[in-house]
């Protein structure tokens, strides 16, 4: 597979997945965390940076299920197009872990 065929199959597994909501990004963020929620709403809109990602790839872990399965395609595609590691790594580490109820991955289907 090539990495534009990885890039296409991304996006199509993700094509269907809903903007979260503002308020469902992290709940009661904190005042570092707020940071992260106003990039994340602003980017959803406008685009994301790879380096911004790159900056905030530790707050996956706190963001809600749904906005977890919404960025994620953002973050895996940064990994792609950038240089790989990270990110990357920190995705192998969630993947890899089992899934109790607070998981972030809670909801997340093979397909995507």
């Amino acid at each position: 597979m090539t990495k534009e065929m990885l890039i296409a199959e991304i996006k199509a597994a993700f094509s269907n997945i809903e903007y979260p909501g503002d308020e469902n990004i992290i709940p009661s963020a904190n005042e570092l965390e707020r940071e992260v929620v106003e990039y994340l709403k602003l980017a959803s809109r406008q685009g994301y940076s790879e380096e911004k990602l790159r900056i905030f790839h530790d707050d996956l872990g706190i963001l809600t299920p749904e906005s977890f399965r919404y960025f994620l395609p953002a973050y895996l595609l940064a990994e792609l197009e950038g240089e790989c590691g990270v990110i990357g790594q920190y995705l192998a580490f969630w993947f890899s872990e089992p899934r109790s109820s607070g998981s972030p991955l809670k909801g997340i289907t093979a397909g995507e």
